[in-house]
Formats: C-alpha cells, sequence, structure tokens
C-alpha cells in the first residue's frame, strides 16, 4: 500500500469555507467513530470550576472504569491530538495540532491521565460509592506536560490559534 497523506490542511485566520467543511466532514468522521481512544498530549492545562471522578462506561460490551474530568472554562498551550486506528487493512492516522486553545463546558472521559505537575486551588476531595470512587473539585487547576488517552471529549465552545489537522491513510 502506498504510503501518503490522504488530507491536510493548515486554518490560520480565515481560511476557505470548502476546506473547512470537508476537514470538519473528515475529521468528525475519524474522530466520531465509537470504540477507538485518540491520544491527548498538552504543554499546559489551565481551567477553573474542575470536577473529576470515576465512572464506567460499556464498551465492546464490558463495562469499564473511567476518570470523567469536567472545567467551566480550559486553556491550552501546544495541543496534540492523534487517533490511529485499522481500516481495511490500512492504519490511519488523525491529528490536530494547536499552539493554543480555549474553550468551555470540557467533559472529557478518559482511561489514562498523567500530568508531570498538577495544582488545584481551593480543593476538595471526598470518598463516594462506587464507581465514582474519589470526587475532586477545584476552584482552578494547572497540569502541565498533559498527556491522556481520551474516550470522548465535547466542549462547548472551543477557539484554537493556528490550528492544524491531517490525515494519513499508511
Amino acid at each position: 500500500m502506498r504510503k501518503g497523506v490522504f488530507l491536510a490542511a493548515s486554518v490560520a485566520g480565515v481560511g476557505s469555507m470548502v476546506g473547512i467543511l470537508v476537514l470538519s466532514l473528515s475529521m468528525g468522521i475519524v474522530f466520531g467513530l465509537p470504540g477507538y481512544t485518540f491520544d491527548l498530549t498538552a504543554e499546559k492545562v489551565v481551567g477553573d470550576n474542575m470536577k473529576m471522578y470515576g465512572s464506567t462506561i460499556v464498551q465492546g460490551g464490558l463495562i469499564e472504569p473511567v476518570l470523567v474530568t469536567e472545567m467551566k472554562t480550559v486553556n491550552i498551550q501546544k495541543m496534540k491530538i492523534l487517533r490511529e486506528f485499522n481500516l481495511g487493512g490500512a492504519t490511519v492516522r488523525a491529528w490536530i495540532l494547536g499552539d493554543a486553545a480555549a474553550g468551555s463546558g470540557l467533559s472529557m472521559t478518559a482511561t489514562q491521565i498523567n500530568a508531570g505537575k498538577a495544582i488545584m486551588n481551593n480543593m476538595s476531595m471526598e470518598g463516594r460509592d462506587i464507581p465514582e470512587g474519589v470526587y475532586v473539585l477545584a476552584g482552578s487547576a494547572q497540569m502541565e506536560n498533559l498527556s491522556a488517552k481520551v474516550i470522548k471529549q465535547s466542549l462547548a465552545t472551543i477557539t484554537i490559534d493556528n490550528m492544524k489537522a491531517y490525515i494519513q491513510i499508511v
């Protein structure tokens, strides 16, 4: 199979509407496929009104534990989202890069979250029954060198500076 980049787009300001529509459709399909996690990395994430707790999801007929993180507002520096999966014998890789992103209404469900450094202000933590386990509330939170295995993520609003998005079929 021939290697190559199937779709590459760079949005730095106002781009072509057709390009944005094609990119949105392509990335929406790739990142919307169920049953696949994606990797999220960021140099720094800062947010307010954070909630973090355990939960469960049903995936492939199995009940799996997950960690849910919610933030009222979030600012992300040096973000990279990567999703890779096999489709018809080919490996599909899709990634989105951004110098900075700002959003509101973040909800992220992940199987794993790691940070080189985490700072929480006005924090409270309490034990809860399963599946929540530990429930953490923080007035503000900052995480540096963040990496996460994300199952799903949503935001009410998001703005990404110097966004680049790619799809590659290998």
